[in-house]
């Protein structure tokens, strides 16, 4: 056999013509596929997203975190990743964050990445806080940019400020009435810059002056506005704090016009000048026909919170506010509480019957003849029982007089009491909890170990945001042994203040508290403790609270 035989290839052959063809379109797709499949890019290979909570509390840190996944098959380089945080987003320090930028070096294929941005977010309730990311780059071997963009939202589901807004559903033209405006500070942390802003109707005719904190924006006293602003500068607020104010005004319009007021308490940011919401109230008030004006006072005040075994002294104010004229008209004012000593019902000039107290135009001249602008006046007493303990206790006065009603509601005060003791000698509740030892009685140069006793009470509604306070003498030292077990005592070396947490008391409260000092006078007598006071906020009432104890000394000891 010959091995060295040349071998000949029939170029003209069909089979080899089709052998060449299929060989050059193989060749063909291949360079195809990878050129225009392999090398292109789409941005939808590029997926960015936003992992944050869905809801938060205003006040509330939290977190976004940014992926950035590279699902295609080419390099991506020159990344630039901006951050744009949802409006109302500070840091812990309480500077603004607006943006933030990264830059990222390469992502290679089928690798992902992430980024942490953090911050405070403030914001009204079931506000939406949208935040964007934005991402540019290179894929490799590319010279144009890309780009995609990705927002996500969270929803402020509560406000930890309180806010309230008190004012009539309903007044008479022309009849003064009252807004009140209340908050609270629920936040861990001070909040700074604080503002409250009250927008007025058309029609409101002012009649109080402006308090020292507001703004000279709104009209001035007896002057109509025409949807002005009123904003009162609070500054900070810590937590627990609270303010109110009161704006009186009358309505100007056409009966059955109802005229809307509403009032925002929010943050406002110096660097942006830029004010952030934290709450919102709404209200709307009708303007009826009636020009007779009633309101009462109880000892004294409009706004009295009563306690347990107290005398009320009511006098009911009746006026006429228009240019009509009023003949032999009747008042009486009806009684509803639980709580209220009947058989101590007393009127001079009425009549009592039950519950009620019935004056009448034969006994009250001004009651005979209301002229334009004429008003007149009506008084009785009565008791609140004593030894009350039931919680939320109120009383209800109905007053009515000609087509005029009026319903308003006294709320009874919690009874809350403080004590505080020095002793040497332990009481009997007291021995074996903490220890006293050392030089006694008490001398000069010499060390002695003391207990100070606290001893809170409360009867009546529940308490919030309960706390004792007191700062210790000089040469006095705390010593961080105390009673009862998990009291929340805290002690400031700076300030020497020690702090007892109560929280929320609840209505029918009594409990014993102590801790330990040293003392080693350099002379006597010397002060032990001063300022104490045990504080909080009556949940019923609103009305926060103090009740102070005299400071004690050495001289004090038992």
């Amino acid at each position: 056999m010959n091995l060295n035989r040349d071998i000949h290839i029939n170029w003209k052959s069909k089979k080899v013509k089709y052998f060449i063809i299929f060989l050059i379109l193989a060749v063909l797709g291949t360079g195809i596929y990878f050129f225009f499949f392999r090398n292109t890019f789409s941005t939808e290979n590029v997926v960015v997203k936003i992992d944050t909570p869905k809801e938060a509390s205003s006040g509330e840190e939290i977190s976004w975190i940014i992926s950035v996944k590279n699902n295609s098959n080419i390099e991506i380089q020159n990344i630039n990743l901006n951050f744009e945080y949802p409006s109302g987003t500070f840091d812990k320090e309480g500077s603004i964050k607006k943006r933030e930028e990264i830059q990222i070096d390469s992502i290679l294929p089928q690798q992902e990445k992430t980024e942490n941005f953090s911050g405070v977010v403030f914001g009204k309730k079931n506000e939406k806080k949208e935040s964007k990311a934005s991402l540019t780059y290179n894929p490799k071997g590319f010279s144009t940019e890309f780009q995609n963009e990705t927002t996500a939202v969270t929803i402020i589901t509560n406000s930890l400020v309180t806010f309230n807004m008190k004012i009539p559903e309903k007044v008479d033209k022309g009849q003064e009435f009252t807004i009140v405006l209340s908050w609270q500070s629920g936040f861990s942390s001070p909040l700074e810059n604080v503002q409250v802003k009250l927008s007025l109707p058309n029609g409101f005719i002012r009649t109080s002056g402006i308090t020292d904190n507001e703004r000279p924006e709104n009209a001035a006293e007896g002057e109509e506005t025409s949807q002005s602003k009123i904003i009162f500068d609070v500054g900070t607020l810590n937590e627990g704090e609270g303010q109110k104010v009161e704006i009186k005004g009358k309505l100007s319009g056409e009966v059955d016009d109802e005229k809307m007021f509403k009032a925002e308490i929010g943050k406002f940011d110096e660097e942006l000048y830029e004010f952030i919401p934290l709450a919102l109230k709404e209200s709307s008030v009708k303007i009826i026909s009636s020009t007779i004006e009633v309101f009462r006072k109880i000892n004294g005040q409009a706004n009295y919170f009563p306690v347990p075994g107290e005398k009320l002294s009511y006098i009911v104010t009746f006026k006429n506010a228009g240019e009509e004229i009023y003949r032999d008209l009747s008042l009486t004012v009806e009684l509803e509480s639980d709580f209220i000593d009947f058989s101590t019902l007393k009127c001079q000039g009425g009549q009592v019957s039950g519950n009620k107290v019935i004056f009448s135009s034969e006994n009250i001249p001004e009651l005979l003849y209301l002229g334009p602008y004429d008003e007149g006046n009506v008084g009785f007493s009565v008791d609140v029982k004593k030894g009350i303990l039931a919680s939320n206790a109120s009383i209800i006065e109905k007053i009515k007089i000609n087509k005029v009603k009026k319903q308003q509601r006294t709320k009874i005060s919690s009874q809350s009491s403080f004590y505080q003791y020095a002793y040497y000698h332990l009481p009997s509740r007291l021995r074996g909890k903490v220890a006293t030892g050392g030089n006694f009685p008490i001398a000069e140069n010499k060390e002695t170990t003391l207990v100070i006793h606290w001893k809170a009470k409360n009867r009546g509604n529940n308490l919030q945001n309960t706390k004792i306070t007191g700062t210790l003498g000089e040469n006095v030292t705390w010593t961080g042994k105390v009673y009862a077990p998990g009291a929340r005592f805290s002690y400031d070396k700076k300030t020497k203040r020690v702090t007892l947490t109560l929280g929320t008391m609840s209505y029918n409260y009594s409990r014993d508290f102590a801790f330990q000092i040293k003392i080693k006078p350099k002379k006597l007598p010397q002060d032990l403790i001063t300022g104490s006071k045990f504080s909080g906020k009556d949940s019923w009432t609103g009305q926060t609270f103090e009740n102070l104890s005299p400071s004690l000394s050495t001289d004090s000891v038992e």
